[in-house]
């Protein structure tokens, strides 16, 4: 018999809220299907809706699930804790926004741009993957040059060498900004899943023979080398201008 409150989705807007609104089994298998589809619905913001809460009510009636009384009131309030929590998280990542958004128009002015940079400017518009590097890298006239960028964040394999000996495939080096340098591992892994051209990139590397782990750090320096060029040059990002040109690089 299948458990019922993992098929809900408790990690997705619509799973919160359909627990705390029936967070029993039994007052979800009982509830009509209409209130059922106006909660989906409107947690979802229109994106699921009748279908979706007859595959949760199916999945309740004939799944193992809480009825008793205290463990229902328990579940009540973690449910709210956690959709409070929630709701934070979204008003912080609307603030950061605001800030990338307001610190890109100043740099503009600032280096006399033509034209307004905006985040979706650059190839991963996340404002928190963003706004870190801007913050933790603070004036970028501090770094005459990228290579210097890179040696500033630890983005580069740590040597390995004694003697005659050297590793073929050294680790990441731990010098340098941590923030950064977790940030950036999110932006590779999420532009191989999502980007075509950093995508066919790393297949390109893991198909000549390079470890997948060495593949995610190389692709990890184009978003950064293009996020360099975007906001020197005050041009929106291409992929075939930036990548091709990222690939030059040495």
């Amino acid at each position: 018999m299948p458990l019922f409150y993992p098929h809900v989705g408790r990690h997705s807007t619509s799973g919160l809220a359909l627990l705390a609104a029936y967070p029993s089994k039994q007052s979800m298998a009982e509830a009509s299907e209409t209130a059922l589809a106006t909660v989906v619905r409107s947690a979802s913001h229109g994106i699921r809706g009748l279908a979706f809460a007859r595959k949760i009510q199916a999945l309740a009636r004939v799944s193992v699930g809480l009825d008793d009384p205290w463990l229902v009131t328990g579940l009540r309030l973690v449910v709210r804790q956690v959709m409070s929590l929630v709701e934070t998280i979204q008003q912080l990542e609307e603030d950061i926004e605001v800030l990338v958004e307001r610190w890109l128009s100043e740099h503009q002015v600032l280096l006399k741009h033509e034209t307004r940079l905006r985040l979706a400017d650059f190839p991963i518009h996340s404002a928190l993957s963003v706004g870190t590097l801007l913050g933790e890298l603070g004036s970028l006239e501090r770094f005459p040059s990228f290579k210097q960028l890179l040696g500033y964040i630890g983005w580069c394999p740590q040597t390995q060498e004694s003697g005659t000996f050297s590793h073929p495939h050294p680790k990441l080096s731990k010098r340098g900004n941590r923030f950064i340098r977790r940030i950036l591992w999110s932006m590779a892994v999420n532009a191989v899943r999502w980007l075509p051209e950093y995508r066919h990139y790393f297949q390109q590397r893991v198909a000549a023979g390079k470890s997948k782990m060495n593949s995610v750090v190389a692709v990890g320096r184009k978003p950064l080398s293009v996020f360099w060029a975007i906001l020197h040059s005050g041009q929106a990002y291409d992929p075939q201008r930036y990548l091709h040109r990222s690939a030059l690089a040495p």
